[in-house]
């Protein structure tokens, strides 16, 4: 009976520690997805502000295309 209680015992703890392992690295991950969210609207902002300085200088965007001779995946690297 005090192996079945201890076995019992060690299982809850377990189980206890497994969720608050789980919940740490849940609020790390999004804590990373909301720093990146905060870059990309902040990326956002500067190139808004960059074209309109372009517009109001007279200056057209860039628009860059990709070369069509060079493979897709090449492309895709950065």
């Amino acid at each position: 009976m005090i192996a079945i209680i201890c076995v019992c015992l060690v299982v809850v703890v377990g189980v206890a520690g497994l969720g608050a392992a789980h919940r740490l690295h849940l609020s790390k991950r999004l804590s990373k997805e909301r720093q990146l969210a905060a870059k990309v609207v902040e990326f956002g902002r500067r190139e808004e502000r960059r074209e309109a300085e372009l517009a109001a200088r007279g200056g057209a965007v860039p628009v860059i295309y990709p070369d069509p001779t060079v493979p897709y995946q090449e492309r895709c690297i950065m």
